[in-house]
C-alpha cells in the first residue's frame, strides 16, 4: 500500500473506485478556500453553484481509500466545512 493510504496508484484505479464528497458553503469565497486546501492535498475539486439552493458546492473527488483512512478523511472534511462556515453533506459514487 502506498503512503497515500490507497491500495493502488490513482492512474491504475478503475473509475468505479472514485468517491465523491459534497461540501456546501453559503459564500463562494469560503468554497474557493476549501477547494484550494483540498487541491493542495491532491484532491480533484470542482466548485459550482448548488443545484437546489443558493449555496456553493465543493465536489471533492478521490479514489476509494482503505477503511481506516475513510473515517479519518470524512472527519477532516467535516472539520474543514465547519471551520469555513459550511457543511459536509456526505459522499457517494460518481454520476
Amino acid at each position: 500500500m502506498g503512503t497515500n493510504g490507497k491500495d493502488y496508484p490513482p492512474e491504475q484505479a478503475p473509475d468505479s473506485n472514485l468517491l465523491e464528497h459534497f461540501l456546501y458553503f453559503p459564500e463562494k469565497s469560503h468554497a474557493e478556500t476549501a477547494g484550494e486546501r483540498l487541491r493542495a492535498k491532491g484532491w480533484t475539486v470542482k466548485i459550482a453553484r448548488a443545484a437546489s439552493s443558493t449555496d456553493w458546492l465543493v465536489l471533492a473527488t478521490e479514489y476509494w481509500p482503505n477503511e481506516e483512512k475513510f473515517e479519518q478523511t470524512r472527519q477532516e472534511l467535516e472539520s474543514l466545512a465547519e471551520e469555513l462556515g459550511g457543511r459536509y453533506d456526505g459522499w457517494g459514487g460518481p454520476g
